[in-house]
């Protein structure tokens, strides 16, 4: 059974519920928007002094190395460190991008760190807090402390960079990574699971 197909046997579940389908269709019209706002050419020729264009990826596209490179500040083990994601790369990734005031976001940790140490030699997963989510450095780890300090789950803070690759419109949100390196699926929390996981493992 191949990924996508994986993807598809869950389809009927997802048109039981109408406003499901309402928020995805709503989603894939912002990322439209947002997409075909960022191919349009800055007014006037103008462009942002110093900084590198960040173009958004799409399912099929291959993460730019910069992607590996990037330094970012993680949160593991109640311990805050500057580091890149070079020491996964060749392995398959799954980014989980949240934040504190997100309810159901928090309602996964415990599933995904069951995935995570079933899986600990195939799969990475690693969490995203964004920079817009406001949240600071010392209310995501006070955060952690009080409510999901058993988790192992690693979680990049005050992330920049990630965020402008997969921009977004609503939390929880995943992207699958393959261990080439490409984007494979752009899904929400109804597919993280075993049944899929396995299917996007064995690609």
């Amino acid at each position: 059974m191949t990924f996508l197909h994986a993807l598809a046997t869950l389809w009927p579940k997802i048109k039981q519920s109408i406003p499901i389908i309402c928020m995805l269709l709503l989603h894939i019209f912002f990322v439209f928007m947002f997409s075909y706002a960022h191919a349009q050419p800055p007014e006037n020729g103008e462009a942002v002094e110093g900084q590198e264009e960040i173009k958004p990826l799409i399912v099929g596209e291959k993460v730019p190395d910069t992607f590996w490179t990037t330094e970012h500040t993680v949160l593991e083990n109640g311990q805050i460190r500057t580091v890149n994601l070079q020491h996964i790369k060749g392995k398959p990734l799954l980014l989980d991008f949240w934040a504190t005031w997100c309810a159901s976001c928090i309602k996964r940790f415990p599933q995904l760190d069951t995935l995570r140490t079933k899986y600990r030699n195939e799969l990475q997963i690693l969490l995203v807090n964004s920079e817009k989510t406001r949240d600071t450095h010392e209310t995501i780890k006070s955060h952690w402390n009080t409510n999901v300090k058993e988790l192992r789950l690693p979680t990049i803070l005050g992330d920049q960079y990630i965020t402008q690759l997969f921009p977004r419109y609503a939390i929880p949100y995943y992207i699958w990574i393959d261990r080439n390196g490409r984007v494979s699926a752009m899904t929400s929390t109804v597919f993280i699971n075993e049944k899929v996981i396995e299917s996007f493992l064995a690609k």
